[in-house]
């Protein structure tokens, strides 16, 4: 309901107000004696360590990534697709003797099949 009511009023952004609640919460508890001071010091700092990664994740969010990153990955997508598909080419050897130094297996008509068609 406080959430409600203060979007009525204020249009910016509202994430540290539970922050603010917190800090005045703990405030009171050490006017009335509940928190002890130095207490108190270390629960502050706690809720001033949380704000500060709280801010840093928010300025991550106003951080643009420009087109030239989209561009450059989709081109090294490209490139790593083209360089895999050309590595991945079987190489035909001209006789039998250059085929079994290659592959190290034996020259036949059934394995030369296999390395064009190989399934």
């Amino acid at each position: 309901e406080e959430f409600k009511k203060l979007d009525e009023k204020i249009t910016a952004n509202k994430w540290f107000l539970p922050l603010v609640w917190v800090s005045k919460m703990i405030g009171r508890g050490v006017e009335d004696g509940h928190i002890l001071a130095p207490t108190a010091g270390i629960l502050m700092k706690e809720v001033g360590t949380i704000r500060q990664n709280l801010q840093s994740l928010l300025s991550y969010d106003w951080i643009s990534v420009p087109l030239v990153y989209t561009q450059t990955v989709t081109l090294a997508t490209y490139f790593y697709f083209f360089a895999a598909l050309f590595g991945a080419q079987w190489v035909i050897p001209d006789n039998d003797n250059a085929y079994e130094k290659i592959y190290k297996t034996p020259a036949g008509e059934t394995s030369k099949l296999d390395m064009i068609f190989p399934f």
